[in-house]
């Protein structure tokens, strides 16, 4: 089952999608069905929403500077792959995570260099839950960050190998 990290790392807003991975896994472990959990921090695809934020205003996040570690599908799809293809089912929980931590901010960044324009970052302080999809969907006040981070301020390591994953997503930006 693709799942989320949030399902075990308990939020104090009580996000929607962290509640919704966590009863999914908990309904098959309680019909005792053999299953294998993945579940992934952030998705590095999920630039594309900004689509047409570039176009506007730029990007507006709730914490712009807050580095999570993006997987790219590929990852997920080859942990998949491994697993079904196992000799016998696994009844485990993998945490799938990227190989740094990128802030909406570091993506942006190279965003801009890939399409050789600026690109405004900044920090929505009007968070509306409703602009991000699904009620409450978003992280929520700065206790969830610190829930996921460790810590309430920026993080990160930089976009080191951030240049060609988002270059394959560049087309759906132009």
């Amino acid at each position: 089952m693709l799942s989320s990290y949030t399902a075990v790392v308990p939020l104090p807003s009580g996000n929607v999608i962290a509640a919704r991975h966590r009863s999914g896994e908990q309904a098959l472990i309680e019909a005792d069905v053999p299953s294998t959990f993945l579940r992934c921090v952030g998705f590095d695809y999920n630039i594309l929403k900004w689509t047409s934020d570039l176009n506007d205003d730029g990007i507006r996040a709730p914490y712009p500077d807050v580095a999570l570690p993006v997987v790219h599908p590929g990852n997920i799809g080859a942990s998949a792959a491994a697993i079904l293809l196992a000799d016998a089912p696994l009844t485990v929980a993998f945490s799938i995570t990227g190989p740094e931590k990128l802030s909406v901010r570091d993506q942006a960044s190279v965003l801009a260099e890939l399409l050789g324009r600026d690109i405004r970052v900044e920090r929505s302080r009007d968070v509306r839950a409703g602009d991000h999809g699904t009620d409450r969907a978003a992280l929520e006040p700065a206790t969830d960050v610190e829930a996921l981070t460790g810590s309430r301020g920026p993080s990160g390591s930089g976009p080191a190998r951030t240049r060609r994953r988002l270059s394959e997503h560049i087309h759906s930006l132009r």
